[in-house]
């Protein structure tokens, strides 16, 4: 039919007929109505096997346990318990504004649970006890500690089940915050130090099944409390920090076979502090100390010391440390070789956060665009990184597990429908395609309820033309 036939017909045929047409031209000449895929990206195949030229990363990373367990407290105690009884941490304070309770509650760490072990033949309640497990029994060694009114020079071992205190003729004076550790290479426990009834303590004691009381030179060693001692990767005793009357110490010391004491000239050190937690690592071969307080407050800062090289060394760590708080407790899981944090005050306010410090693995997340024209700006979120990028290509680490995904930043002009979705990271790179299409154009937006009307006023205003230029 030609356009002089069709302005012959009635008005209405007139008018749709040349909607019609006007319809077919606008989309013929893409005046913004089909989608528009670029052709510089090729569509990618999930099926495509990577070239997985990325390769896995491990660092150590803190990391926030969700269980639910003790509630709010600071200086308890806690020691590993065994690989069959996780990390076992007791006592402790809760702040209630002005007022102070002490607690003798025994809790149980294992496989990401807390367990309520409190029996009613537990220690006193109290702070600063020092607290060790002996594998020569595979009980939990506790002594000392402190309340409102009272220093503590008691021995306790818990089972596992229930509490028991042992009595010996020769033991510690009174004391709490004394630093404590077991000795692979001596195969035995040593306490160090500590504050009683008349002040800063400098006294060392050895415990295999009994006291035995090993202070040497003790001019040499200094009265503190607040030290924290651990072991090397040679199994012998490591310490540092600590305050007494004079301040904070920075030093480290080390103790020989022949169970002297002796400071150790290091390659950097983490400065002045005390309260902080110090335990061997595993899977570092190294010993990991976190927080403490110096006269400035708490102090953050997770710190690494190598036995070999007499070196202290700023933890390279992927992701955020945990808060530092006044008394916070740690204790090594052997379960799983991860070291597990817990609790803490600032102010009159008590924490009750449990953190995990481990090695984590992470492979690479390649996020691949299609659609974009080159230098286009992009964005991707993956669990709590955020990349933005102008290459075709997003890289993020993740961990091994099913993760969410969201596009955080679309180039003007674009969309997705992949805006956010789910991915699963196995044991090796992924790769993900997000394909973007280009938007319509304005004349897309008319179509529908606008498009209708505008084109049905534009083919009556046409055909009054035509119809003219027909008579003529």
């Amino acid at each position: 039919m030609s356009i002089r036939e069709i302005l012959r017909k009635p008005l209405l045929i007139r008018v749709l007929s040349l909607s019609i047409i006007l319809l077919v031209l606008v989309s013929f000449f893409g005046i913004g109505v089909v989608p528009y895929h670029s052709s510089e990206h090729s569509t990618y195949n999930p099926s495509t096997v990577s070239t997985n030229y990325y390769n896995p990363v491990s660092e150590n990373q803190w990391s926030p346990i969700t269980a639910v367990g003790p509630g709010p407290r600071a200086n308890a105690s806690m020691a590993y318990g065994s690989t069959t009884s996780g990390v076992i941490l007791f006592g402790g304070e809760v702040f209630n504004g002005p007022n102070i309770t002490f607690l003798n509650q025994t809790w149980q760490y294992y496989s990401g649970n807390w367990i309520n072990l409190t029996t009613s033949n537990a220690p006193p309640a109290m702070i600063g006890a020092s607290m060790q497990y002996d594998p020569s029994t595979g009980y939990i060694l506790l002594f000392g500690g402190m309340n409102k009114t009272s220093y503590f020079n008691q021995t306790w071992i818990f089972t596992g089940k229930t509490w028991s205190v042992l009595n010996f003729s020769t033991h510690p004076s009174s004391m709490a915050f004394g630093a404590m550790s077991y000795s692979p290479a001596l195969n035995a426990i040593i306490l160090y130090g500590g504050i009683g009834p008349n002040g800063y303590l400098n006294s060392t004691w050895e415990y295999k099944n009994k006291w035995i009381n090993i202070t040497t030179d003790s001019k040499k060693m200094p009265s503190m409390e607040g030290s924290e001692m651990a072991y090397d990767s040679a199994g012998y005793p490591i310490m540092f920090g600590g305050y007494d009357s004079e301040g904070y110490s920075n030093s480290t010391w080390t103790m020989s076979s022949s169970m002297t004491w002796t400071p150790v000239k290091t390659i950097n050190n983490p400065g002045g502090r005390a309260f902080g937690e110090l335990k061997f690592y595993l899977l570092d071969n190294e010993t990991i100390l976190f927080g403490g307080v110096n006269s400035n407050g708490p102090v953050s800062g997770t710190w690494e010391f190598n036995s070999s090289s007499n070196m202290w060394m700023e933890g390279q760590l992927r992701g955020s440390e945990p808060n530092v708080y006044y008394g916070q407790t740690m204790a090594r899981y052997e379960a799983n070789s991860t070291l597990i944090l817990f609790g803490g005050s600032m102010g009159t306010h008590t924490f009750s956060s449990t953190y995990s410090f481990a090695n984590i693995t992470e492979y690479y997340v390649v996020f691949k665009e299609s659609g974009l024209p080159s230098s286009a700006e992009w964005g991707v979120q993956l669990g709590n990184t955020f990349v933005n990028s102008t290459s075709s290509d997003i890289s993020i680490l993740a961990p091994t597990g099913t993760q969410c995904y969201n596009i955080t930043m679309v180039p003007s002009g674009y969309q997705t429908s992949q805006m956010s979705g789910n991915i699963t990271v196995y044991f090796e790179e992924l790769n993900e395609t997000i394909t973007f299409t280009k938007i319509p154009g304005l004349v897309y937006y008319f179509y529908g309820a606008f498009a209708g009307v505008g084109l049905v006023v534009l083919a009556l205003i046409v055909t009054e033309v035509m119809r003219k230029m027909g008579k003529k």
